[in-house]
């Protein structure tokens, strides 16, 4: 069995990372909805172009 601050920092590193996908999560979907808003103002394009230069998930 591990030590108990082995599992502490284990546990402490999975809340993070599980907080950082909900972020990427949350940034994505207000991404996809800007470029949603920015296409029906005939800003972009094409779909899946980007802002920064590079594609996005579809």
């Amino acid at each position: 069995m591990l030590p108990a601050s082995w599992m502490h920092k284990a546990y402490t590193h999975s809340e993070k990372e599980n907080e950082l996908r909900d972020s990427n999560q949350e940034l994505r979907i207000q991404c996809d909805e800007l470029q949603r808003k920015l296409r029906e103002l005939g800003t972009v394009e094409k779909p899946g172009a980007s802002l920064w230069g590079f594609q996005t998930r579809q």
